[in-house]
């Protein structure tokens, strides 16, 4: 099903955003500085914001922003 731009806000907000103390806290384990972890984390929520489509079961959302998150995690851990 394919989600239109207003709800896919709404559902980003609610099922990724709300678990962003989470997400920073797996990032700042693995670079150990926090403006470095914001960064990442950023640029993880605009990764999943574009490919929000590509997540086929919305109830899996927090496990799927694993994928997004993890290579801009390694690309600053190795540049």
């Amino acid at each position: 099903m394919q989600m239109n731009k207003m709800n896919a806000k709404e559902f980003f907000i609610k099922n990724i955003i709300v678990n962003e103390n989470d997400f920073n806290k797996y990032i700042i384990s693995k670079v150990y500085k926090k403006e470095i972890a914001e960064d990442i984390l950023q640029e993880a929520y605009s990764r999943a914001w574009k490919r929000l489509d590509t997540l086929k079961d919305k109830t899996k959302a927090k496990s799927w922003m694993n994928f997004p998150r993890g290579r801009p995690c390694r690309r600053k851990l190795y540049c």
